[in-house]
């Protein structure tokens, strides 16, 4: 299975390099976002009923029922948006796209989804930064929906060393708010874990054609993986690593957002969606400041997604 995934990785390294393209504040934005979606659902809640919602922020596609995880579908999506950030690093502040592709049959499923830079901050000119390779099965299970699985990280065009991530992912699909809990750890080169929880609820309308979906998440890092990550020079003039500050385990990051899908078709889905993110923790903070483009993150676009 590596040795397929490597070489989709590979593929699209070539044909990236063809084409050369990579609080109070915090709980008011939280208010904000939240809001917003009441505001934009207000007018017609009474004509609508909760489904089970979309997670923006584990991995691609949740479990299903029995009978739609058997079939066999190909989904492609494509997202643009103004910046990438991934739990909590704001790794561009400027507008990227997301190409997608997963292949799913009998509960298996293959993804590969890649962020390229529309700026030339990351690589030094428009290509990939990252492309993500995920292999997983979704577990034919009542009640709960559940999932496991393994990430392959590469990062072409950067220095950053490929590294890989085994998860599990746990939902309680239910007619108030949909909590979630995703669980990672990175036994490649970071050595860590990193967990994640969401609490969000859908809103339905136009006869199920239009979805709205607000929601919340935060996460929590191992010491390992918050200092692999959030590390950071006590002295800017030295690269020892008797300077690195390591850092805790602890809370993360947290994001709030609200999330948009319309079905043009029964194939073809146009979503938007807008983001807030920030990181909990002072020190985490000081490291992101020297790492990565800020410590919070406003995130605005849309995707348009076709099941083949």
């Amino acid at each position: 299975m590596f040795v397929t995934l490597r070489g989709i990785g590979a593929a699209l390294q070539r044909i990236n390099d063809h084409w050369h393209v990579r609080g109070y504040m915090h709980i008011f934005r939280v208010v904000l976002v939240l809001a917003t979606a009441g505001l934009l659902t207000a007018d017609s809640a009474a004509a609508s009923l909760p489904v089970d919602p979309p997670n923006p922020d584990t991995p691609p596609m949740h479990a299903e029922s029995a009978k739609a995880a058997q079939a066999f579908s190909v989904i492609a999506d494509l997202g643009m948006y103004s910046a990438y950030v991934s739990r909590g690093q704001v790794n561009s502040d400027r507008p990227v796209i997301e190409p997608a592709l997963t292949v799913k049959k009998h509960g298996v499923r293959l993804n590969v989804w890649g962020n390229l830079d529309l700026s030339d901050q990351v690589t030094g000119r428009r290509q990939f930064s990252e492309v993500d390779l995920t292999a997983a099965y979704d577990f034919p299970v009542p009640v709960i929906e559940a999932s496991a699985g393994i990430i392959e990280y590469l990062y072409p065009n950067t220095p950053r060393p490929s590294t890989r991530e085994v998860f599990l992912s746990v939902a309680w699909p239910n007619p108030i708010a949909e909590p979630e809990l995703n669980a990672y750890y990175d036994f490649g080169d970071v050595q860590g874990a990193y967990f994640n929880m969401s609490l969000e609820h859908d809103f339905t309308f136009l006869k199920d054609r239009l979805h709205l979906t607000p929601g919340a998440n935060s996460g929590w890092g191992s010491r390992s993986y918050n200092t692999y990550n959030f590390a950071w020079n006590v002295d800017n003039e030295t690269t020892s690593d008797d300077f690195i500050t390591s850092q805790d385990a602890g809370l993360v990051n947290g994001e709030a957002y609200v999330i948009a899908e319309y079905a043009l078709t029964p194939s073809l889905i146009l979503g938007g969606r807008a983001l807030y993110a920030w990181l909990w923790n002072s020190d985490i903070e000081a490291g992101a400041r020297q790492i990565y483009f800020d410590v919070k993150q406003w995130v605005f676009g849309g995707s348009l997604s076709y099941k083949f």
